[in-house]
């Protein structure tokens, strides 16, 4: 039983470890996100340990030690996100609709007879992005110009 729990205990201690590596995999880092998927086991082993296990043994102490450390750690991570901490930020307050605005994102194909459909859905004053096959077509020009136009990072302007 002894060996069971312990190989277990290395697994969870070297999956909290891991994220702490540079490695780039996207599984190694997506052990950095603070979630239950490992406290959960490590909660269910130190239970186990003290249930299981001879307490006069210092192989036993060892191996409740590592997974209460990869415990805390975990819990560093998450107790923040919980009601056991403050809120930092105020809940926002619903603004009349004189102070608010709508955001249109379409991709309008040159071929669709009804691309013009989409821009009424905007009442309130909108922020409009729109992708079309080019900047300068006659058909979309006098909804997308050039005049609109949003400038891009490197300084050209983006259709």
């Amino acid at each position: 039983m002894l060996v069971a729990l312990a190989a277990v205990a290395v697994l969870l201690a070297g999956l909290t470890l891991l994220p702490l590596s540079r490695h780039g995999a996207g599984w190694v880092r997506g052990l950095d996100f603070p979630k239950l998927q490992l406290p959960v086991p490590l909660l269910a082993l130190l239970v186990l340990d003290a249930a299981l296990l001879d307490g006069a043994r210092a192989s036993t102490w060892m191996l409740s030690g590592i997974a209460g450390l990869c415990l805390a750690h975990q819990l560093w991570w998450i107790v923040p996100y919980t009601r056991l901490f403050p809120t930092e930020v105020r809940a926002a307050v619903r603004p009349g609709p004189e102070r608010t605005f709508s955001i249109l994102v379409a991709k309008v194909a040159e071929e669709g007879a009804k691309h013009r459909a989409g821009t009424p859905a905007a009442r309130r004053p909108a922020l409009l992005q729109s992708g079309t096959d080019s900047c300068r077509n006659p058909r979309t020009e006098e909804y997308f110009s050039p005049a609109r136009a949003v400038p891009s990072a490197n300084g050209s302007a983006a259709c």
